[in-house]
């Protein structure tokens, strides 16, 4: 593996300090090498009608599950409806920067089952959601940017040399696909991770594959072009929730001194 695959937060900084329109040198290497290694280790082809989830909160006729307690309860007015095709599917005019997108730019987020694609909307517990199922309409190559997060520092693996590295290289950029968007974040937090998905799709790529972070376990995808997609059912759903479990994991000094610790012995 070549030496730049290390040099995400490099990168990151120099992205967020405002330099993504004229690329360094430094930052252009970066770009290849990351292009390079995932071509040879890290890319996923999805064939045609591959099954995806998209969810949205709301339906066609309202948001809330109290909206339609009369006509479930009495039988009067209309049941929840879910919304329109055109409504799932994102569009320029509306597309707001995102982890993998950038202003005016839409892609489709979208995951391979429909409660991680529900969780990832981050509903209330009386919300209503509409769930679409979709699937590819031709063969998708994808860029796999998964991190299995059960093998981590602080949850005590053993590496072996230079996987320690290679890691947490790995673990920053996918940490930093799947971080939800906050309100309060400055855009250019966005910047590294939108340069390198605007990066993959002009070479190539279809998409991006990134892990949950509403969900243990959920795999997520971008997928570049809103055309690669179509739907094929929705329904409306509510959200429940329960069995949260917490795991405790070292504290902050035992966990540098973990990492510090692995780091030496290479």
């Amino acid at each position: 593996m070549g030496t730049q695959i290390f040099g995400y937060s490099s990168f990151a900084e120099e992205m967020r300090r405002g330099k993504r329109h004229i690329l360094s040198e430094n930052s252009l290497n970066y770009l290849e090498e990351l292009r390079s290694y995932i071509e040879k280790n890290k890319v996923e082809f999805i064939g045609d009608e591959f099954k995806f989830y998209r969810a949205q909160i709301g339906c066609a006729n309202g948001t809330d599950v109290r909206d339609f307690i009369n006509a479930s309860v009495f039988g009067t007015g209309a049941g929840p409806a879910p919304h329109r095709p055109q409504r799932m599917v994102p569009r320029s005019e509306h597309a707001r920067d995102g982890r993998l997108n950038c202003h005016g730019a839409p892609v489709l987020y979208v995951a391979d089952d429909a409660i991680t694609a529900a969780m990832e909307t981050r509903p209330f517990l009386t919300d209503v959601i509409t769930v679409s199922e979709m699937i590819s309409l031709k063969r998708l190559k994808i860029a796999d940017l998964l991190v299995d997060l059960e093998k981590s520092p602080v949850r005590g693996v053993d590496f072996q040399t230079g996987e320690l590295q290679e890691f947490l290289a790995w673990f920053e950029l996918a940490a930093d696909c799947c971080s939800p968007v906050r309100p309060n974040e400055e855009r250019s937090q966005y910047t590294p991770t939108q340069v390198i998905a605007e990066f993959l799709s002009e070479s190539g790529f279809s998409g991006i594959r990134y892990g949950s972070a509403m969900r243990p376990g959920g795999i997520n995808y971008a997928i570049f072009s809103t055309e690669d997609l179509k739907i094929v059912n929705s329904v409306v759903c509510r959200s429940i929730f329960k069995d949260i479990e917490l795991t405790e994991i070292p504290s902050g000094d035992e966990s540098i001194s973990m990492i510090t610790d692995m780091l030496s012995q290479d």
